[in-house]
């Protein structure tokens, strides 16, 4: 079977060569700290749902 290749721009790297090195860190920090907080707080309403819900349970 034949596959076919496409070759897409790397935007990042475009985007990031008319940044300075300070703001691309910048930018990089910024998006690994509004993961790990996304991250976070999926975690913590999984958690508290399963409380919810074993509570319930329990009147039922």
């Amino acid at each position: 079977a034949a596959t076919v290749k496409v070759l897409l721009p790397n935007f990042r790297a475009i985007f990031a060569s008319f940044r300075t090195d300070e703001e691309e860190r910048s930018y990089r920090n910024s998006a690994i700290l509004k993961f790990a907080g996304f991250v976070t707080m999926c975690a913590v309403m999984s958690i508290i749902a399963t409380k919810h819900k074993l509570r319930l349970k329990q009147l039922a």
